[in-house]
């Protein structure tokens, strides 16, 4: 046998031999730390515990680039508890100077100048980081995660997208499975089927689920407006239409703001949500507007078509990073102060079409003003 092959086996066997002890000796590891807290393995990613009579499951899901590393504690009923908690930020600390957030305090600096609490329940904070053992742990985690968050009938920490090898390396895993299953035991929790102490939707998580609902709805309608406008009455005018449509959707749209700020004043997460529905509502308004006016423009219009004689000027090919290409031509305005209309043509026309080749464009005078093209025909010369 070849001595290149031989020796190339032997380090090929000799690295699986050290990732495998490695990986026995860090499961062995974790299964003694976690039997500290009465906790067994379930199987790779999954332990089970006993807490407060129930058995607990604690899930660790890695994570990669593209999806956040998280570490859950799921019981079969639910917590008594909803709330988020988290390193505090500048944009934390603004809303509150600012009067936007108002955050539970527990009058202690050093936990209150560190920690920011999406919590509207200030006797469940006050008895759940009563002890210095449940402090210490949310450190812990916190140093590890972004964030800790309670909610129905899980308890999790979890890690934004990120390069794993900075975050879960192996031995911090069973550190912070003991660690979130001591903080998830301050917490308690109702059997499953059994109604919990406290409600786990207030009304300001329903405000909160209503406004990003008719954000979305707004955004979705206002996408759908657009499309349907540019596809079936294509103006020329566009730049005339958005004008026009910002006169009666700006006004719309900051009182739906004012209104969602005037719900939401004065709550720990009141910030979050009115950025989030200036994100859908602004974006969604604008669109819909426009939309709604270049369909209502050519919806209602009842004027004849006008056949207008015109010249290609140019034409390029559009690439795309998904998808096909496409091929764009452009024709010469075809009246005074009109500038140049560019639209796309399959490419057997595209392949034989030259600068100076005669088009007509069909046009209408629009309900509202606003000349829209229902045609479009460009002639090879050759």
């Amino acid at each position: 046998m070849c001595p290149f092959v031989v020796i190339n086996f032997l380090i090929i066997a000799l690295v699986l031999v050290l990732t495998a002890s490695y990986f026995l000796r860090w499961r062995s590891s974790v299964d003694e730390r976690l039997a500290l807290v009465g906790g067994q393995r379930k199987d790779l990613y999954r332990w089970t515990f006993s807490s407060q009579g129930q058995e607990v499951e604690v899930f660790h899901h890695p994570g990669s680039r593209n999806r956040p590393s998280e570490l859950r504690l799921s019981v079969s009923g639910d917590f008594w508890a909803n709330c988020v908690i988290r390193k505090e930020s500048v944009g934390d600390r603004w809303a509150q100077e600012a009067g936007i957030n108002r955050e539970i305090r527990l009058g202690d600096a050093t936990i209150d100048n560190d920690f920011y609490f999406e919590c509207e329940d200030q006797d469940f904070l006050n008895t759940f980081l009563s002890g210095e053992e449940i402090r210490s742990a949310l450190r812990n985690l916190l140093s590890w995660y972004d964030y800790l968050e309670i909610q129905g009938s899980r308890c999790s920490v979890v890690k934004k997208p990120c390069d794993i090898r900075t975050v879960d390396e192996s031995q911090y895993i069973s550190d912070v499975a003991v660690t979130l299953v001591t903080v998830a035991r301050a917490v308690p929790f109702s059997a499953k089927g059994e109604q919990s102490a406290t409600p786990l939707t207030d009304e300001l998580k329903r405000s909160q689920d209503f406004f990003s609902g008719l954000g979305g709805a707004l955004l979705m309608l206002g996408v759908a407006l657009l499309i349907w406008g540019r596809v079936q009455y294509e103006s020329v005018d566009i730049g005339r239409i958005f004008q026009t449509s910002l006169w009666f959707s700006l006004p719309i749209a900051v009182g739906l703001l004012l209104y969602v700020v005037h719900e939401t004043w004065g709550h720990s997460t009141s910030l979050r949500i009115v950025m989030l529905a200036a994100m859908l509502v602004l974006p969604g308004m604008g669109m819909g507007a426009s939309g709604a006016v270049e369909v209502s423009n050519g919806l209602l219009d009842a004027s004849q078509r006008q056949e207008l004689n015109t010249r290609l000027v140019d034409k390029r090919v559009v690439h795309h990073n998904k998808g096909s290409d496409t091929y764009q031509v452009t024709v010469a305005g075809w009246e005074t102060g009109r500038g140049d209309y560019s639209f796309s043509v399959p490419y057997s026309l595209y392949s034989q079409l030259s600068p100076g080749d005669n088009c007509v464009i069909g046009t209408h005078r629009g309900a509202f003003g606003f000349e829209w093209v229902d045609e479009r025909n460009c002639v090879p010369s050759r």
